[in-house]
């Protein structure tokens, strides 16, 4: 049998050269998993199921909607002012343009899918996960995964 000692270090004990690395390296920590449910709890709420989504340069989602005047009711009385979607859904109530309206929400799910995803990857959100998971780093700043 063999004994082996590691020294390990909470990220805030790393140089400042090694806690850029590992932001570097793990920048994609946080969409390793199921990072767009946030995202699809939000529609849900709103009665909108989102199908599928892609990203990118071709970014497309393919949403269905239970009922548009039951979600523009929920997204004006539910959200901020600031939030997207919310003068969509008042355009709605005014207007019932229900085409206008599917193709607002798309748009509008679409870029806080968008959002959430540039978001994750930032350093500060990075950072972020690393130190409420408490994570544990070897002397060269390698995660260590016990």
């Amino acid at each position: 049998m063999k004994t082996i000692e590691i020294n390990l270090y909470e990220f805030t004990e790393l140089t400042e050269e090694k806690q850029n690395n590992v932001l570097y390296e793990l920048h994609d920590i946080n969409v390793r998993d199921d990072w767009w449910e946030n995202v699809y709890r939000d529609a849900k709420l709103a009665g909108v199921t989102i199908k599928s989504f892609s990203w990118g340069r071709d970014a497309e989602i393919n949403i269905h909607v239970d009922n548009l005047l039951i979600t523009a009711i929920y997204i004006t009385e539910s959200w901020g002012e600031e939030c997207l979607g919310v003068s969509a859904s008042y355009d709605y109530l005014r207007d019932s343009n229900d085409i206008a309206y599917i193709v607002e929400l798309e748009e509008m799910f679409l870029d806080e899918l968008e959002q959430e995803l540039e978001y994750l990857m930032t350093p500060e959100a990075v950072k972020r996960f690393i130190i409420f998971n408490e994570c544990l780093f070897t002397d060269d700043g390698k995660l260590y995964n016990a």
